[in-house]
């Protein structure tokens, strides 16, 4: 999301991957995460930070074929400390509840690809977002439960402006 936000601040990419992200966290309307759900998170982070970390960890994992091998993944590369101080984090919460980049992403110079898995607990069941790459048996973590594919579809998507192909035709070979 952040990537997206600085789309009008710098240079257009290739093209920009929105891997198990919406343009708006906060979007009950369209399924997404309620204000209240956003605050009363907002709310535990404030009291216990460390659990409230680890909630959000088991969260990720959650959708995945194998969460309890996600969740391992997840310690593995972060261990059990936060990957930031209290603040940092309380400021990456701030962002998730108030960015909405619908229209930074409709005036994009770039094609924006929408790569969610399709079980992410993270975001809506069902959103509007369009190019999108679903992967099916995976939920916000591809990159620890399908590395290979989700490898592949970036690769197929870096490619795609020089190879000739379409943007449909890099959509279905994924």
């Amino acid at each position: 999301m952040l990537a997206a936000a600085l789309q009008t601040r710098l240079p257009a990419p290739q093209a920009l991957v929105m891997l198990g992200a919406i343009p708006r966290f906060v979007d009950h309307i369209h399924g997404g995460i309620s204000q209240q759900e956003i605050e009363t998170f907002r709310r535990a982070f404030a009291r216990d930070p460390q659990r409230t970390w680890q909630h959000f960890l088991h969260w990720q994992a959650s959708g995945e074929p194998s969460p309890r091998h996600a969740r391992q993944c997840l310690d593995a590369l972060l261990g059990n400390r936060m990957p930031a101080d209290t603040a940092t984090l309380a400021g990456g919460l701030e962002q998730l509840a108030c960015l909405d980049l619908h229209a930074v992403l409709e005036r994009a110079d770039c094609p924006v690809i929408y790569v969610h898995g399709d079980n992410d607990p993270l975001l809506p069941a069902t959103n509007r977002c369009q190019p999108i790459i679903r992967l099916a048996d995976c939920g916000h973590c591809p990159h620890l439960s399908a590395p290979a594919r989700l490898a592949r579809i970036l690769a197929q998507i870096a490619n795609e402006p020089t190879s000739g192909r379409s943007l449909s035709e890099v959509l279905h070979a994924g």
